[in-house]
């Protein structure tokens, strides 16, 4: 990818539980100075930051779950060179106001610009305008509601939230006074690998509007990516690193089923106001690192998933109940299975928890 700009996405980064660890922040530091370098050389790199550092030790009691990290886990990803983080999601007050100020100046100390979250309403629905060798770039970024952060009224932290009518109103004017707009999108339903209809239509409509690139996350798990009048739509972009937290779908402690492990980077080029050429590099995590995943069951998946998004409304639809009924019901349940050792382990261990749950406490 040359002549033009090259931009990359690199997913949800959530460095809680187990990073937070001293001891293995080099080894995470190491791991993704040679993911950078094979990376190769980008114009803006942008990835959306889920774990706000601690503040005073307080948290977002109105909010399940919670993540959060720490400044010496959130600095192993300097190497990665991020140039824009995302922070208009559901995890931005999790560390309530002192752990929203210490996140945003540890990321600027790090050199990267924030977007989509603020200490005002104003701050937080601000544009991002960069400039990348000749073409100005103008970045927005929206959570939807029904992502729940849970924010309590009179809260000094601002989130900038996804209204259609806005969202494609800002993302019009936005064109007008630059070369390509870029929007990011923090909705949907988590760990479904397809999008709603009505996410496939509201993106569509947004590059419509003049987006040049609409970029999705939240579900945690990669979803397909679509040309579109012009434009280019990344629907879902799942997790760059990222431990599960308590009250998750899992039925134990441990790392997420290999689906939802499976990463993804979308690399764009922008040259003459258009997108030129895209392509998907494939990783997983393992553990707390990050490999190269370039099979030809990951490319035979992408293509799938792709091919989904061409699908009549009716169609899609019933592709996607059918996805929902297999991550859901399917995946996760096996994944917990292994885990616990096999089907009898699993459920006796379900049981106990049952039992538990209704036994009634008798301490007085």
């Amino acid at each position: 990818m040359d002549n033009g700009v090259i931009i990359q996405w690199l997913g949800d980064i959530s460095l809680n539980g187990p990073f937070c660890d001293p001891q293995h922040a080099s080894a995470l530091r190491e791991n993704l100075r040679s993911l950078a370098a094979e990376l190769g050389p980008c114009d803006l790199r942008i990835a959306n930051w889920e774990s706000p550092l601690w503040g005073n030790g307080q948290m977002n009691e109105r909010k399940v779950p919670r993540l959060a990290t720490l400044p010496h886990a959130a600095r192993a990803v300097e190497p990665l060179g991020l140039d824009v983080i995302l922070l208009a999601n559901n995890h931005a007050y999790d560390c309530l106001e002192a752990g929203f100020e210490n996140t945003v100046v540890l990321l600027q100390k790090m050199g990267a610009a924030t977007l989509g979250a603020g200490r005002s309403e104003l701050e937080a629905a601000q544009p991002l305008v960069l400039q990348r060798r000749d073409m100005r770039l103008g970045l927005l970024n929206y959570v939807g509601y029904d992502t729940h952060p849970n924010v309590p009224p009179g809260a000094g932290v601002f989130l900038n939230w996804f209204e259609e009518e806005r969202a494609l109103s800002e993302t019009s004017a936005l064109s007008g006074k630059t070369d390509a707009v870029l929007v990011h999108l923090h909705w949907g339903d988590e760990f479904l690998r397809m999008p709603a209809l009505e996410e496939r239509r509201i993106a569509r409509k947004l590059v419509d509007a003049g987006a040049k690139v609409v970029v999705g996350c939240h579900a945690h798990v990669l979803q397909g990516h679509e040309p579109w009048s012009g434009g280019y739509i990344f629907h879902g972009m799942g997790n760059l690193l990222f431990w599960p937290p308590p009250q998750t779908p899992l039925e134990h402690s441990g790392p997420w089923p290999r689906y939802v492990r499976e990463v993804g980077i979308a690399c764009c080029l922008l040259a003459g106001g258009r997108v030129r050429e895209i392509a998907v590099r494939h990783l997983i995590q393992e553990g707390l690192a990050l490999r190269w995943d370039e099979t030809a069951k990951r490319k035979r998946l992408e293509r799938r998933l792709c091919r989904s998004l061409r699908l009549a409304d009716r169609s899609f639809a019933r592709a996607r109940r059918v996805e929902a009924f297999y991550a859901r019901h399917l995946l996760f349940r096996f994944h917990s299975m292994r885990q616990a050792g096999g089907f009898w382990s699993w459920l006796a261990a379900r049981f106990r928890r049952m039992t538990s749950a209704a036994r009634p406490d008798l301490r007085r």
